[in-house]
């Protein structure tokens, strides 16, 4: 036994060693071409974020926001806690509201009043509803719901 350890190996070792240096190579291969589909793909992915950006800037809408990291410290003086601002509750730019059925044009108005009025209530005014129905042309119908007050302040 100890003869054949340092004997020349058998024609069947020797197909069981040129098939494990084939596979080693052939691993050595696949990780090259994985290691290149991931740069690939990484480089894909950040051609398709810059052409999303570019799509958004043509569309008039504003790209993906460069965001330079924070510079303050946790613990120094002047920092937030929990990105909550500065103190004074403000709303962004741009956010307030604005009437959507500004630019409509009213077909039609219609008064509701309320069933009891009460004796003494004073007229408030009104309050506006406004549907838009899809007929076989536009209708556009404002609700104007009386408000009443009565002496009572309700």
């Amino acid at each position: 036994m100890k003869e054949r350890a340092e004997a020349e190996p058998t024609p069947t070792e020797r197909q069981l060693i040129e098939r494990c240096r084939q596979y080693e190579q052939q691993l050595q291969e696949q990780a090259n071409q994985l290691a290149e589909c991931k740069a690939l793909i990484e480089a894909q992915r950040e051609e398709i974020q810059r052409l999303k950006d570019t799509i958004a800037l043509l569309k008039g809408q504003q790209g993906r926001p460069k965001i330079k990291p924070s510079r303050r410290e946790k613990g120094k003086p002047g920092s937030t806690q929990e990105g909550g601002g500065t103190g004074s509750e403000q709303k962004r730019a741009g956010s307030a509201k604005r009437a959507q059925t500004a630019h409509l044009t009213i077909d039609q108005t219609e008064i509701i009043r309320p069933e009891p009025v009460p004796p003494g209530a004073v007229f408030k005014g009104y309050q506006d509803y406004v549907v838009q129905e899809l007929e076989i042309q536009v209708h556009t119908t404002r609700y104007r719901c009386e408000r009443w007050q009565t002496p009572a302040g309700e």
